[in-house]
């Protein structure tokens, strides 16, 4: 029996996922029900029924294999993440730019900003992103990350 060790995984629409064997072992002989799962946090705590959730994002947990009814055990590391994109909700494109020089500063008048929603972390949009209303119907952004 042997696991992986450095495994990703990524939250899924509900900001859990339930770790199950097939995640952590390498070239698994049963079915994920022959397994038991144990997740631990760095402190030590177990995660209960092995389902990871937003609360463990960033975390290295450690995580122990076992084949039900025999010894045989193995264990390794996985890093919880959170790659879902942000869903946009509101558009509040109600400044019309129609051009746009020179960097822009904090002393420059605020712009709305959209809310989110649809991802496991707290999302601050304000910090990096510029709304530009442009002739259409629909808004338009363009993401400047610094």
């Amino acid at each position: 029996m042997v696991c992986n060790d450095g495994v990703q995984i990524s939250l899924d629409d509900n900001c859990s996922v339930p770790v199950v064997a097939s995640l952590i072992l390498e070239a698994q002989a049963y079915s994920d029900a022959m397994y038991t799962v144990e997740v631990r946090t760095p402190n030590g705590t177990i995660v209960p029924g092995a389902i990871v959730t937003k609360d463990h994002i960033g975390m290295n947990l450690q995580v122990k294999v076992t084949l039900n009814g025999c010894p045989n055990s193995c264990w390794g590391y996985a890093l919880i993440e959170d790659k879902l994109a942000p869903i946009i909700e509101t558009c509040p494109c109600t400044e019309a730019l129609t051009s746009l020089s020179g960097p822009v500063v904090n002393a420059d008048p605020p712009y709305n900003r959209p809310q989110t929603t649809g991802t496991c972390m707290t999302f601050d949009i304000n910090r990096f992103t510029l709304w530009i209303h442009l002739p259409s119907p629909k808004c338009k952004r363009n993401i400047n990350t610094w």
